[in-house]
């Protein structure tokens, strides 16, 4: 038989758990995703640029049992999150990342940061997503490529604001990973600028 004070706890979980649904949440964008090292480059600039291209600056919302919540936010300049973690990656790799207008060039566009929920019977489900699209161009040949991620847990209460981070981080980290994990990326990056033949 259950003891009354084990409901007790249960209900002001819920209760504790409902109202973070109301509280707006500023979320700290950290990826910790490193690239490993390589000798690809060989020292080689890359000029690079990085954009932040997202339809919507909000992340998503924190959603209770009926949809409605407070809004998950970022105040940071994304861009500069993802150039400076992708600057890193590119020194890893042997390449010495620059604003010059030369080849080979290197474009990133941030194209989505979202966290979304749908609700369950018992338990809700969380939805971290991330998208970033590169393309570089050496000479004549471009080289384009979408990298997507996602992280989705299922919980029977909502995510407290640290879980929120940690999941919107890890789906970050995730698609980081596609990106400098692409060794076809970097020896394109890595070869002799092609020049167009004149007929």
């Amino acid at each position: 038989m259950r003891r009354p004070e084990n409901y007790l706890i249960f209900i002001v979980i819920i209760l504790m758990t409902g109202g973070c649904a109301y509280m707006s949440h500023d979320v700290t964008i950290d990826p910790h995703y490193t690239a490993s090292s390589a000798v690809t480059g060989q020292n080689r600039p890359v000029s690079l640029e990085v954009v932040d291209e997202r339809e919507d600056q909000d992340i998503g919302r924190r959603t209770d049992m009926y949809g409605m919540g407070a809004l998950i936010t970022n105040e940071q300049d994304v861009a500069d999150v993802f150039r400076s973690k992708i600057s890193e990656a590119l020194k890893a790799k042997g390449f010495e990342a620059n604003s010059a207008d030369t080849f080979p060039k290197l474009k990133v566009e941030v194209r989505a940061i979202k966290y979304t929920t749908s609700a369950g019977i018992m338990r809700g489900g969380f939805l971290a997503r991330s998208a970033i699209k590169i393309i570089a161009k050496n000479g004549s040949e471009t080289y384009e490529k979408m990298y997507r991620s996602s992280v989705e847990k299922k919980k029977f209460f909502l995510p407290f604001a640290d879980s929120n981070r940690t999941q919107i981080n890890d789906s970050i980290n995730e698609v980081l990973e596609k990106f400098f994990q692409d060794e076809s990326l970097f020896k394109f990056l890595a070869a002799e600028p092609t020049v167009e033949q004149s007929s």
